[in-house]
């Protein structure tokens, strides 16, 4: 894991059963994936059946950097990350300043250095709770 990120951990599904989607933390957390920034698929487990997942099962643990857009678009008719780690790049940087990792498909860990980010996701998820710094 990358270090010297904060982080926070919520269930993958809601209350009702239903799944939290990779769309939704990627809407959730908007404002800080706009412009330059590099995503970097890890060694990923998808939902299989769409178009997107066979895309992303492609790029898994490749260091192709994909652009929000191009993610959201692959992402964007239902493919779940069940297991590991999207991690998003700002410019050309080597370091991830934001990690979304699957848990199982049972729970999500939000990494990021920055701090308001981690807030919204602790108000959208309030089932949420801080990780150990790493």
């Amino acid at each position: 894991m990358v270090t010297d990120l904060s982080g926070v951990t919520f269930p993958a599904r809601r209350r009702n059963r239903e799944p939290v989607p990779l769309i939704e933390l990627l809407l959730a957390v908007g404002p800080w994936i706009l412009g330059p920034i590099g995503w970097r698929i890890g060694d990923c487990e998808f939902s299989s059946g769409s178009r997107g997942s066979a895309e992303l099962a492609r790029l898994t643990n490749g260091e192709v950097r994909l652009t929000t857009l191009k993610l959201v678009d692959l992402i964007s008719d239902g493919v779940q990350l069940i297991d590991g780690d999207v991690f998003a790049y700002r410019n050309e940087d080597e370091d991830p300043f934001l990690v979304l990792a699957s848990v199982r498909g049972d729970e999500w860990d939000v990494y990021s250095d920055e701090r308001g980010l981690l807030d919204v996701i602790r108000g959208i998820f309030p089932d949420g709770k801080d990780l150990p710094a790493n």
